[in-house]
């Protein structure tokens, strides 16, 4: 079964212990993604949507710079509810942003994941050990420049300036099983430090649907006498 995209937002820049703003979910087996730049030091604490609790994927520190993480929520309520994260003393300049897809798993997320950094480069990239069939990579890539794009394999749904560049996005379709990759550029002459979190996010199991079909044979006897 296929995972559609749903809906991607973001925060404004916050200075303080928590980041609250908007996001929407609509549709069936949805799953929802919540990428965050934190400060210098690893203080941020979690995040939930609608009053529920989300799951740390991972988190990673771009090389003498910010912290940036990746949280997600099976099943996330539907309609319009806050993203609130929170993290345990203030945070200068700090945001999130959220992305939302339909057509997933509803009992075990993520399928893989994994991270990378990279110092004075001008790309980077994240490869993940895809498992399951028909997934879509999802991830966070952050940059201590702001001229960060979206490289091979990655499609921009949100860009976050705070201090740090980091940009939401998807693989924007289904990925092969294996190793699988999303990527960040960054032009600025003689490069700039990289940091990225990727994650595959499986799709819910199709109905399977079996018939049993039986055959009936029938005899004609005739007697004579």
């Amino acid at each position: 079964m296929a995972i559609p995209f749903d809906a991607s937002s973001i925060s404004s820049n916050t200075t303080g212990s928590s980041i609250t703003f908007s996001h929407t979910c609509t549709g069936s087996n949805r799953v929802l993604i919540v990428g965050v730049i934190g400060g210098s030091t690893d203080i941020v604490t979690g995040a939930t949507y609608a009053g529920a609790s989300m799951t740390q994927i991972n988190k990673v520190q771009t090389p003498s710079d910010r912290w940036i993480y990746l949280f997600y929520k099976i099943g996330p309520a539907t309609g319009a509810n806050n993203v609130v994260v929170s993290a345990s003393a203030s945070i200068t300049d700090w945001m999130a942003a959220a992305e939302s897809y339909t057509g997933c798993d509803q009992v075990s997320q993520p399928d893989s994941q994994n991270t990378n950094t990279a110092t004075t480069a001008n790309s980077i990239t994240v490869s993940t050990t895809v498992v399951a069939s028909n997934c879509w990579l999802v991830g966070i890539g952050g940059a201590s420049h702001a001229t960060l794009s979206a490289g091979t394999g990655t499609t921009q749904r949100q860009f976050l300036s705070s201090g740090l560049y980091a940009l939401l996005g998807d693989s924007n379709g289904t990925v092969g099983t294996g190793s699988q990759s999303m990527a960040w550029n960054d032009n600025r002459v003689g490069g700039t430090n990289m940091a990225g979190i990727v994650a595959s996010i499986d799709p819910v199991a199709a109905t399977t649907t079996t018939s049993t079909s039986s055959s009936t044979s029938s005899s004609t006897s005739t007697s004579s006498s």
